[in-house]
C-alpha cells in the first residue's frame, strides 16, 4: 500500500479517536451530570491495564514485523 493511499486513513483513525471521545464525554455529562467515580485506585488500575495493553501491542507488532518484513511492513509506524 502506498503512503498516499495510507494517508487518509490515518486521518480517519484520527478523527473518530477524538470525536469519539469527546462525544462520550459530552453525552455522559448531559444524561448523568452529578456521577462521579472519585476512586483513585480503580482509575489507576484502568490506566496501568491501558499502558500495559499498548506495551504489549507495541511488542507483537515489533515481533511480527522482525519476524517477516517484507509482509508486516505497513504495520512498522504503529510500534517504533
Amino acid at each position: 500500500m502506498s503512503s498516499q493511499k495510507f494517508i487518509p486513513h490515518i486521518l480517519i483513525v484520527l478523527a473518530v479517536g477524538i470525536a469519539l471521545p469527546v462525544l462520550g464525554s459530552l453525552a455522559s455529562v448531559s444524561f448523568v451530570p452529578d456521577w462521579r467515580l472519585p476512586h483513585e485506585p480503580l482509575h489507576s488500575v484502568i490506566e496501568a491495564l491501558g499502558g500495559f495493553i499498548a506495551l504489549t501491542l507495541s511488542g507483537i507488532l515489533l515481533t511480527k514485523k522482525n519476524a517477516n518484513p517484507k509482509k508486516l511492513i505497513m504495520y512498522g509506524w504503529h510500534a517504533p
